[in-house]
């Protein structure tokens, strides 16, 4: 798989000799590769000149610049960005270093390019005075963010770039792109719905993490199930990250709509009032008959709702 990846990226990379590619690296945890490393130490770099108390100048992500002849640092990120995504614990401890593969046309400066993606890095919010640090480098902000911006936040997020080249959750790459790019690229501001989103990344880093866990890959439609989790236990009213992590994958393993089922209702209710635990709630309902009850019900009250509709549909 590695090699596929490696292949098909280097291909789209050396596609156009008008083009020039970049490494995107973020080392807020840890460096990826050792500094003296000749294939790193002897390429053009350029770091972000983002400033924020929690970022120091060695903490600050960094373009190095990819020619074609430096095939080690190519394979070198491929492995890096499969390898750490591999354990969800050593995820959660260390984070994603590798941001990314970025290509844009040889007219781009380096330096340009990197105070553009410090200055997106700045994110108003609409309506406000208030700027957020959205650390896109991060590769899972990009992901979870992309999805709800809208085509006027997606080139000005991407600025000068064509491309902006990812591997997903199931090791596949993804590109990040839009038409003309280029064109009258603005402040990148996002509305109160789309911080609201923003904040709730993290319940579905946690939830992608555990998934991972349990499967030998994730579905396609991953971010999708989990966007539609993540939202509805932020719905019940629970406020405790380990709580609403919990509760959301129940719901990715039982029914999308698990959270409006009456026994889980009133299992939270319990929760909120603090009488007991999520996990002690939980627990009262047997497992496995009681939860094949409840993804029955809900079958069932879906296909019921389609026949009060005129529709004869089974619900998948």
């Amino acid at each position: 798989m590695i090699d596929i990846i490696i292949k098909e990226l280097g291909q789209h990379l050396q596609q156009d000799p008008g083009t020039q590619a970049f490494l995107l690296i973020d080392p807020l945890l840890r460096e990826p590769f050792p500094i003296d490393w000749e294939p790193v130490a002897s390429a053009p770099s350029w770091r972000l000149p983002v400033r924020h108390p929690g970022i120091g100048d060695e903490q600050q992500p960094r373009l190095i610049q990819l020619e074609a002849r430096n095939v080690a640092l190519l394979e070198a990120s491929v492995i890096a960005a499969c390898k750490e995504q591999q354990s969800g614990q050593e995820e959660a401890q260390e984070g994603f270093c590798i941001g990314g593969w970025l290509l844009a046309g040889n007219a781009v400066e380096g330096a340009s390019l990197a105070s553009h993606l410090a200055s997106c890095m700045r994110t108003s919010v609409a309506k406000t005075r208030e700027a957020k640090l959205f650390r896109w480098p991060d590769r899972r902000v990009l992901e979870w963010m992309w999805p709800i911006l809208g085509e006027e936040q997606r080139i000005s997020l991407l600025g000068p770039l064509m491309d902006w080249i990812n591997i997903d959750r199931r090791s596949r790459l993804q590109n990040f792109r839009v038409p003309n790019s280029l064109a009258d690229v603005q402040e990148i501001r996002l509305d109160p719905a789309q911080l609201q989103h923003a904040e709730r990344g993290v319940i579905a880093q946690d939830l992608l993490r555990g998934w991972g866990t349990f499967v030998d890959q994730l579905p396609s439609d991953y971010l999708h199930q989990v966007t539609g989790a993540v939202a509805s236990v932020c719905q019940t009213g629970l406020q405790n990250r380990q709580d609403l992590t919990l509760l959301g994958a129940y719901v990715l393993q039982v029914h999308p709509r698990l959270t409006s089922h009456p026994k889980v209702r009133a299992a939270v209710a319990q929760v909120r009032q603090g009488f007991e635990t999520l996990s002690e709630a939980l627990e009262r309902i047997p497992d496995p008959e009681g939860w094949d009850a409840i993804r029955e019900d809900l079958l069932q009250e879906r296909h019921l709702t389609y026949i009060e509709q005129g529709k004869d549909v089974q619900y998948g």
